[in-house]
């Protein structure tokens, strides 16, 4: 996850479902005075904790939250039991696990529809780290772009390159089970030359792997 949004394809824009659970008035989300506006965005909240939801390619919540406190108060107990405890998050982005209390009660509390897998919070506006945090949602919910992200990172790259971005982002304090998943994420959304070094053909095969009118293309 990207430390300036700190919290991962094919892009249909809000998930029809979602819509219509908000604007029926009935389930969870009307229950907690969410609403649904008619381009299928739903509001939830109030005050500093007010924020708007919308389902991206049918599997992915995205949540844009007015405050840093109010986004972190919902989700904070989440992520700091996957991450541990991390003062002023910035953004989340985890994985739905329906075995897991806190993410039952938060997809009651939020309405959020079966078929979500994934969440990704950031506040209102911040547009880049939503598609830094997309990528890793396509890294955990598509296997083939991540068989796709292997094969460059060990093909397009050589020793010393992937030696290099390594070192980098441990110095960004990111743990080395996440590197390839960070790499990839920085590179899709990032200039060629983030890592210090002319990365343009990896980049170029990466942004091939997402299909013609995904949410990469689209304003966020």
């Amino acid at each position: 996850m990207a430390k300036h949004g700190k919290g991962g394809g094919g892009g249909k824009g809000a998930d029809a479902a979602g819509g219509k659970k908000g604007a029926s008035g009935s389930g969870p989300a009307a229950a907690n005075g969410a609403g649904a506006s008619s381009s299928g965005i739903i509001t939830g909240g109030s005050g500093v904790g007010a924020y708007s939801l919308e389902i991206r390619e049918g599997c992915v919540a995205l949540m844009r939250f007015r405050t840093r406190d109010g986004m972190n108060a919902l989700l904070d107990p989440i992520s700091n039991a996957m991450e541990g405890v991390i003062a002023n998050r910035l953004g989340h982005n985890f994985a739905l696990s329906d075995k897991d209390r806190e993410h039952q009660n938060l997809r009651k509390t939020c309405g959020l529809p079966k078929t979500v897998r994934y969440v990704i919070a950031t506040l209102d506006g911040d547009a880049h780290s939503i598609r830094h945090e997309m990528c890793h949602a396509r890294y955990y919910l598509d296997p083939p772009y991540r068989t796709t992200v292997a094969q460059v990172w060990e093909g397009a790259l050589t020793p010393q390159q992937r030696e290099s971005v390594c070192a980098f982002l441990t110095r960004l304090k990111y743990d080395p089970c996440v590197h390839e998943d960070e790499w990839q994420a920085y590179l899709v959304t990032e200039k060629s030359n983030f890592f210090g070094m002319d990365l343009a053909e990896a980049q170029q095969q990466l942004a091939a792997a997402f299909p013609p009118g995904s949410w990469r293309l689209l304003t966020l």
